[in-house]
């Protein structure tokens, strides 16, 4: 489908930014430690919006009944929650354990490196578990163009919406 190959090539950017965050260089201080934490949690985020993007549209599309639908979001929340939990539960339990673990700066390397591979791993399977159903997702309208000028109508569309507005603002 046209979202599994902004998901899958997001996968190498997400694993690097990720472990690079937490595997700061010795003796980094000050600007140049501010400027790499900055330049890796963008690489990170980036890396991430090219995922969750396309992830999240993909739900919607592979069904057209509310109540399926309704199942694969509920599917989403449960393994979302459940692997908050396991990642909880590892970094308490084997990087960070011990009453000073969160303080030994060592560890945290690699944890970043370990739940990156882990993250990278659970990508793949979502990424591959949906790309047999590519050819029942709905496709791009043909001959179908979008524009500086359509977007900005379109956000100006939004921004009329009184909800929209109290929440964004």
């Amino acid at each position: 489908g046209r979202r599994h190959p902004f998901m899958l090539f997001s996968l190498l950017p997400i694993f690097l930014a990720f472990g690079l965050l937490f595997s700061v260089p010795m003796g980094m201080t000050g600007a140049p430690l501010f400027i790499y934490a900055l330049v890796t949690l963008f690489a990170a985020r980036i890396g991430l919006s090219f995922f969750i993007v396309p992830y999240m549209g993909l739900g919607a599309e592979l069904s057209d009944d509310y109540a399926e639908r309704s199942t694969i979001v509920a599917s989403r929340v449960i393994f979302t929650v459940g692997s908050g939990l396991v990642a909880t539960a590892l970094a308490w339990g084997v990087f960070l354990k011990g009453a000073n673990g969160r303080y030994e700066a060592s560890a945290y390397s690699p944890l970043a490196w370990t739940f990156g591979g882990i993250a990278v791993a659970a990508a793949l399977i979502c990424s591959f578990g949906t790309l047999g159903a590519r050819n029942r997702l709905h496709t791009a309208a043909e001959g179908a163009r979008f524009g500086f000028m359509q977007f900005l109508r379109e956000a100006l569309e939004v921004l009329r919406n009184r909800s929209f507005r109290s929440l964004f603002f």
